[in-house]
């Protein structure tokens, strides 16, 4: 992690780069053809845990809108009734 960061920050602006991971997959991510994607709730865990205590600011990628079509059983998802 500390390497990825190092590289972001070479093409920052000195001084003004703070490390930021703006699309972290939680392991859902299947690429068309690909096996589905498996990834442990505790590889998930450790990987933020490590984020949390680099420190760096990170978005998990995608929670929120999982959580919003998921959970709202009014919504429509692509247009098919629940």
């Amino acid at each position: 992690m500390t390497e990825a960061f190092a590289t972001q920050a070479r093409y920052n602006y000195p001084g003004m780069s703070p490390p930021m991971n703006t699309e972290f997959y939680t392991g859902w991510l299947t690429h068309w053809g690909e096996n589905v994607a498996n990834t442990s709730a505790q590889a998930v865990e450790e990987s933020i845990a490590e984020l949390l205590n680099y420190p760096a600011n990170f978005n998990l990628y995608m929670v929120g809108f999982v959580i919003e079509v998921y959970l709202k059983p009014d919504w429509q998802v692509l247009g098919s009734e629940r």
